[in-house]
């Protein structure tokens, strides 16, 4: 069982070449910080996925430990937030093995 109660996992998409020129952007391991001209703005969140991670690798990190945990008698919730057709359902349920 995780230690924590509430992770925040985020999966950050590469910066489209028309965005580079406005915004950067810089992910540590838990956190995003994003500048625009001298302006900087740090997020935090408990995880964040690498902009090159498979779909895989995001269920390994995400749904999986909350299957297992499920399995275990713990009751657990996984809510998955985005844009249509960007992958959450894929994200939620794996892929085909």
């Amino acid at each position: 069982m995780s230690k924590e109660n509430v992770t925040v996992a985020v999966r950050v998409r590469p910066v489209a070449a028309h965005e580079q020129a406005e915004i950067g952007l810089r992910c540590e391991p838990s956190s995003i910080t994003l500048s625009s001209g001298s302006q900087f703005k740090t997020f935090n969140f408990t995880q964040i996925i690498d902009q090159n991670a498979t779909q895989q690798q995001v269920f390994d990190q995400t749904a999986l430990p909350l299957i297992e945990d499920t399995l275990k008698g713990y009751h657990c919730a996984l809510l998955a937030y985005g844009q249509n057709n960007s992958g959450k359902t894929h994200t939620i349920c794996g892929g085909e093995s």
